[in-house]
């Protein structure tokens, strides 16, 4: 006869489930609190848990095993608290933020798409690119100035600016033949008409 599971109490009440028993219909005084503690129950070696409700762990939740599994596709999910993974995170899916900061410290940062899109959530803004220069919170700025819409470059921006004054304009070259009718950048803009090589700065 194989012994698969003890149920104990702190009030000394006990019972073993055999293999040929195969349900658990009531187990009184499980979290009576008396002198040996909580009550518990144990399960050995080649046995199962099964719960057709819901599961309620006031304490902490340990699992010697590798993976955390369902039956269906559920999400795990957690309320009002924070999720902490001591080692790596594999995610074989999409991984959702659905928070407002996403904060990659990483070596080097590889980008699989071809483009990426800044200040999607407004396009009436500043947007662009910070490099810390003297400072992890601040430093020059490569972006596209929305007022005077073309891209420019700045010093010592803050990495939580919203606007910023360029100091600069980069420069724009156009090729094409004939003689330029209007500018499309700005002043600074160079213009080269492929017919005779001639050379065209706005000013």
């Amino acid at each position: 006869m194989a012994i698969i599971a003890q149920i104990s109490t702190s009030n000394t009440f006990s019972q073993w489930l055999t293999a040929t028993q195969n349900l658990i219909t009531k187990v009184n005084d499980l979290t009576d609190g008396g002198p040996g503690g909580p009550g518990s129950i144990t399960f050995y070696a080649n046995t199962n848990l099964s719960v057709a409700n819901n599961l309620t762990v006031g304490g902490d939740l340990t699992v010697t095993g590798n993976d955390i599994k369902s039956s269906t596709n559920t999400v795990f999910t957690l309320n009002g608290q924070n999720a902490t993974v001591a080692g790596n995170l594999n995610v074989n899916g999409n991984l959702v933020v659905s928070g407002d900061v996403t904060e990659l410290q990483v070596a080097n940062l590889n980008i699989e798409d071809q483009f990426a899109l800044f200040a999607s959530g407004s396009g009436t803004t500043d947007s662009g690119i910070i490099a810390a220069s003297g400072s992890i919170n601040s430093g020059s700025a490569l972006y596209h100035d929305i007022t005077d819409n073309r891209w420019a470059v700045a010093k010592s921006i803050a990495a939580s600016s919203t606007e910023v004054t360029p100091l600069e304009y980069l420069t724009t070259v156009k090729l094409a033949a004939g003689t330029p009718s209007t500018q499309e950048y700005g002043r600074g803009e160079m213009y080269v008409n492929t017919s005779d090589e001639s050379i065209w700065i706005y000013s």
